[in-house]
């Protein structure tokens, strides 16, 4: 029938709902979102994968205003404005969330991120099925854990924290073996699980994902 749009009224995040209907207009392209700009950034391939892991430890650490643009989770208007109104009350990361402009979760992934972990676009990185059959999807989701690749005894997995990792290592199935963190945001460790539910995974267990956007 036609479609919505939310235009910005001010600095302040208002915005004002117009509704277009279909007979206004032939056709309609919308640009790259500031994350999908950012994610061709991100690693796609398992070569380049490798690579980062190896100098992880080299990365120096990054501002977390610059680590939010590169994970296209701001604007830089936006970060300019909420550093001018810190005013030295509040930590950068806790006024954005307060302000509703990132998430809680996204700020996890952003501050892994600025401490050097590698960030993987899911979109575009291939799937390892050895590496899924590693992984039940039961197990995935309940630590929404991305299986991505298996290197030797290394399992590479991708999360949107860290810590998710160290719950996944206290299994008996795991304890003996490598398992690596690796990034990505997740509303694409989401989207990875919906896709590879009914292939790689459909083997090993047959479980709904209908639940994925209830998990924290």
């Amino acid at each position: 029938e036609g479609m919505y749009l939310y235009s910005p009224l001010g600095d302040d995040g208002t915005v004002q709902r117009v509704f277009v209907p279909r007979s206004a207009y032939s056709r309609c392209e919308f640009a790259a979102s500031a994350e999908e700009m950012a994610a061709r950034h991100w690693i796609a391939s398992p070569a380049k994968l490798l690579e980062a892991i190896s100098l992880q430890q080299q990365q120096p650490v990054i501002p977390l205003g610059q680590s939010l643009l590169e994970l296209g989770l701001l604007t830089q208007a936006q970060l300019d404005r909420a550093l001018a109104g810190l005013g030295g009350k509040l930590a950068l990361g806790e006024a954005l969330v307060g302000s509703g402009l990132v998430s809680r979760t996204d700020l996890q992934t952003a501050l892994a991120h600025k401490m050097g972990f590698p960030l993987v676009d899911l979109a575009r990185f291939p799937q390892d099925p050895a590496a899924m059959a590693l992984l039940p999807l039961r197990v995935a989701i309940t630590h929404r854990v991305m299986p991505l690749l298996l290197e030797q005894q290394r399992l590479i997995v991708a999360v949107d924290r860290p810590g998710r990792v160290l719950k996944l290592r206290e299994l008996d199935a795991y304890a003996l073996r490598e398992i690596v963190p690796v990034l990505a945001l997740k509303s694409q460790i989401l989207v990875a699980m919906n896709r590879q539910s009914g292939e790689g995974w459909n083997r090993n267990v047959a479980e709904s994902v209908s639940f994925l956007p209830t998990t924290v």
